[in-house]
């Protein structure tokens, strides 16, 4: 990702008028360039192809009237200079989670998070994270990995093959935890993991964090 120059560049899609002028309002305070706000995702979608610059990142509601938010990444995904999708709902079930990952949503994040939280986490999807809220976080280790998981009639993928420390750190991810955190819990440099995040990228072939996780639970590659 190249780096940007200026403010942030957000838009905001959220049916809640209140919950809307909320956002805009603190985000303005936080720094930030809200590019656009809007009540649904078609609204959005006709408006994102025109910005200049465009928006980095899409602080985006998926209960919308008419479109549903999971289209509406779907339709985001596939821009030119694409923005960034970091879910803001209050829907916390392991279908809708996987439902937005998969239509390639970067992060996923519950709306009783603090505001502070709110801004770290709409920073670090754009340094490359896939942060989830850590009620998501929790949800994903206790329901997915166990369903996904290799039995005994199942093999892995002999061309991925991870080691004990890229395993380590891919843990750490889908439990939520940043670069840094990861740096501290494993006594590594933040650089360190960086590398190590690199090679899983190239091993899943993969793009981005999000991607990397989902295919890790799905294909059950973590102890």
């Amino acid at each position: 990702m190249p780096p940007r120059s200026g403010p942030i560049r957000a838009c905001i899609v959220e049916d809640d008028f209140s919950v809307r002028e909320s956002l805009v309002y603190l985000l303005s305070r936080r720094g930030f360039d809200i590019a656009g706000h809007y009540a649904t995702a078609e609204a959005l979608l006709e408006a994102v192809g025109t910005f200049s610059p465009p928006c980095d990142i899409v602080l985006l509601d998926l209960d919308l009237p008419g479109m549903h938010g999971t289209d509406a990444i779907r339709r985001l995904r596939r821009l030119d200079n694409a923005p960034e999708v970091l879910v803001l709902t209050v829907f916390d079930d392991r279908e809708t989670l996987l439902a937005a990952l998969k239509a390639g949503a970067s992060g996923y994040i519950l709306k009783d998070a603090p505001f502070e939280d709110i801004v770290r986490w709409m920073n670090e999807v754009l340094d490359g994270g896939a942060p989830m809220s850590p009620a998501v976080a929790r949800r994903v280790l206790r329901e997915f990995q166990p369903e996904d998981s290799l039995g005994p009639d199942k093999e892995r993928d002999p061309e991925v093959e991870l080691s004990r420390r890229e395993r380590d750190v891919l843990d750490l991810l889908i439990g939520g935890y940043t670069y840094d955190e990861i740096a501290g819990h494993l006594q590594i440099s933040a650089g360190t993991v960086q590398v190590h995040i690199k090679h899983i990228y190239k091993k899943l072939g993969v793009h981005s964090r999000t991607e990397a996780v989902t295919k890790a639970i799905k294909a059950g590659m973590l102890d």
